[in-house]
């Protein structure tokens, strides 16, 4: 396995053995066990992250790409485990290619990443 660019793990048939899958597979089941315990946010984590999706909506409204407001932070905070908003969920990805979608995140980088969750 190696890490992408954006921290991401790149492990696929071309990078595990197909011997190694089962043991892969009960790895990688053990840690997404543990990011899940870790995702646990308190209200102050959860308006930091929504302090973050504003800078990262502004930065996306910025390139280019039209992205609704944000809900209110008591909103944000109240929905934010059954309804989460996330700027780049608005981001049309489908004819953007790897290169303008790594720049894109590196201007704009998705809070929800740093929360263990992904944009």
């Amino acid at each position: 396995m190696t890490i992408d660019w954006d921290g991401g793990v790149v492990a696929d048939s071309r990078t595990i053995p197909i011997e190694q899958k089962p043991l892969y597979e009960e790895d990688a089941d053990e840690c997404m066990a543990e990011i899940d315990a870790m995702q646990v946010l308190d209200d102050d984590e959860k308006e930091r992250l929504h302090d973050a999706e504003l800078r990262t909506r502004e930065c996306l409204l910025d390139h280019g790409h039209e992205i609704p407001l944000a809900p209110t932070l008591q909103t944000y905070v109240e929905t934010y485990n059954t309804t989460l908003w996330a700027a780049w969920s608005y981001v049309d990805l489908r004819n953007m290619d790897e290169d303008n979608y790594r720049r894109l995140n590196e201007s704009c980088p998705q809070p929800q990443w740093s929360a263990g969750v992904s944009g």
